[in-house]
């Protein structure tokens, strides 16, 4: 259950990096590069987490 969850993260991340080349050729606002990053923060601890939740199952 943990792997899916990393693997819908990593997606998530993934389509936010492509935004984010797309913003950076193209900018429309600083809002929009605000959020993406911020976006990106959020599912980069989430996977931090994941990660770290596979570790901890994986010693017990």
């Amino acid at each position: 259950m943990l792997s899916e969850e990393k693997k819908v993260n990593d997606r998530r991340i993934s389509k936010l990096l492509k935004h984010k080349e797309a913003e950076l050729k193209n900018p429309t606002s600083d809002e929009t590069m605000k959020r993406i990053d911020h976006n990106l923060q959020i599912e980069y601890k989430k996977r931090d987490g994941i990660i770290k939740a596979i570790n901890s199952n994986s010693k017990f």
